[in-house]
């Protein structure tokens, strides 16, 4: 079959012989038969032949009819219409392929047993409206045994490394204590390598497109964008005014 903008032509496979045309009419082409070529047989036109369905058994069949239901569905159709035939309950290779989900994550019950053993770091945004001061982003830190946090707001990616610098030494001179171990996900801004190995840090990564590894901090996220959208509707303020619900939540 060669297709062209309305038109359709129906060849011989071997000798290319044309043997009928069809012309496209609502989306649907139909076949155009003269005289002439209604003396050629109908089983030498070549025509797309649908599955054989001789082999498929009716449960099967019905199962494949409704999009791959799945079989306790096929159990509740035949029990209302006695005609959806239920065939035992096989492995189907699409179903396999197509209804795959990912495993849940376990809650983790490990916590860090003293202050600032592990500092979790992710940072959200851009908002879609930028603050009075040009806020467009917001660090959220948070320490895994006290749980917790510290909202920073930033008005661009790159201040995150400073920002995070900022923190550690804060901790160290306000709590005398050392931060051991930095989890974060495999952001760039991140990466500070040089800085962690002269403070005898761990950073510990995220994998790639895995969320839930680094999910207290991003539990934290929802928290906090859900009080602030409260806050937001009940003060009725324009959305330029968000940082200041952000800073309600630090204080």
């Amino acid at each position: 079959m060669q297709f062209e903008t309305n038109m359709c032509i129906i060849q011989e496979r071997k000798g290319l012989r044309k043997i009928g045309s069809a012309e496209k009419k609502h989306g649907l082409y139909y076949l155009l038969i003269d005289d002439r070529q209604r003396e050629v047989s109908i089983s030498s036109v070549s025509v797309l032949e649908e599955p054989s369905k001789k082999n498929v058994p009716v449960g099967v069949l019905w199962h494949l009819r409704l999009g791959h239901l799945s079989q306790d569905r096929m159990i509740c159709l035949n029990k209302v219409y006695n005609y959806i035939d239920v065939s035992p309950h096989t492995a189907c290779d699409v179903c396999q392929m197509c209804r795959q989900k990912a495993l849940p994550f376990p809650l983790s019950s490990k916590n860090a047993k003293s202050p600032f053993d592990l500092v979790h770091f992710d940072i959200w945004g851009p908002f879609g409206t930028a603050s009075v001061h040009g806020y467009k982003y917001f660090l959220t830190i948070l320490d895994d045994c006290t749980r917790h946090i510290w909202v920073v707001m930033m008005r661009n990616k790159s201040e995150t490394s400073q920002r995070l610098k900022s923190f550690i030494s804060m901790v160290e001179r306000q709590f005398e204590r050392k931060v051991k171990v930095v989890r974060s996900d495999n952001g760039p801004e991140f990466s500070l390598q040089e800085f962690y190995a002269d403070k005898g840090i761990l950073h510990q990564k995220s994998c790639v497109y895995t969320p839930q590894q680094n999910g207290r901090v991003e539990r934290r996220h929802q928290h906090i964008l859900n009080v602030r959208r409260a806050l937001m509707y009940q003060s009725k303020l324009p959305k330029n005014f968000g940082h200041m619900q952000f800073c309600m939540l630090c204080i």
